[in-house]
């Protein structure tokens, strides 16, 4: 990351819609530090605290916004996919922790502590080839839980899906599917984890024929069509289809 050239940043961002050319500027030469050290703060990715200065006033500017940031990324990374027959569409959840800035405003709960560990939740929509060569970001949400809401586990199955944390999966999905619009020469398949196992995502997949296929880790023993078994029993009585080696880090226990 360090040799990382300055004109792979330029193509990435030089396109992004800020209002200002200048605001378009700064964002290359920002984005261009952070990539050459990416675990720094900003001061010291920035080289001096008039720099970083500039950086502070450049995020807090009202033009520069998540989704004015990516934009031009996500521009990019079409075109590198629509060069491919087939791209994977993998999604998930982690967590920003925040809790070693107790004076930042807007943060809250990331964990089943309601008072110490505060933070953001990002779900990212990331690009791959089957070969494991990422293409970039396709689309991200981030927010702070309703600390009003902490403790409501018990409550949740009683909400829609659109009113709980489970509609990131839904979310991702439609802005994949605008994104197909654009690569009608890729085949895009959908990967989610368990989490993702609701019938809201398979109603939405299955709506259009030209929609993305998809690929969920199944979490529910639901019943089949046409299937006196469930879905558990139905697997584990058929034939393997495939195996593959999992590496697995040593841990205690």
């Amino acid at each position: 990351m360090h040799n990382i050239p300055d004109t792979s940043i330029m193509t990435e961002f030089s396109h992004a819609l800020l209002g200002d050319q200048r605001l378009t500027k700064r964002l290359t030469r920002l984005a261009t530090a952070c990539a050459r050290q990416p675990h720094a703060l900003i001061p010291t990715a920035t080289g001096n605290w008039g720099q970083a200065c500039a950086a502070y006033r450049f995020l807090d500017n009202a033009h520069v916004t998540p989704a004015a940031l990516l934009a031009p990324h996500t521009a990019r990374t079409l075109q590198r996919a629509a060069t491919v027959p087939l791209a994977l569409a993998v999604n998930d959840t982690t967590t920003l922790n925040y809790s070693h800035r107790p004076a930042t405003t807007g943060l809250a709960p990331i964990s089943n502590n309601a008072d110490k560990t505060l933070g953001l939740h990002l779900h990212s929509l990331l690009a791959f080839t089957p070969q494991r060569q990422p293409l970039g970001v396709l689309a991200a949400q981030c927010w702070a839980r309703d600390p009003a809401r902490f403790g409501g586990t018990r409550q949740r199955n009683r909400r829609p899906v659109a009113a709980k944390e489970s509609a990131k999966w839904l979310h991702s999905y439609q802005a994949l599917q605008t994104h197909v619009a654009q690569t009608p020469a890729t085949c895009w398949v959908f990967f989610a984890d368990r989490e993702a196992d609701l019938d809201e995502l398979f109603e939405l997949a299955l709506a259009a024929p030209a929609n993305p296929a998809l690929v969920v880790r199944m979490q529910h023993d639901r019943g089949l069509e046409q299937n006196e078994h469930r879905l558990f029993t139905h697997l584990a009585r058929a034939p393997q289809a495939v195996q593959l080696p999992v590496a697995v880090p040593r841990r205690p226990g």
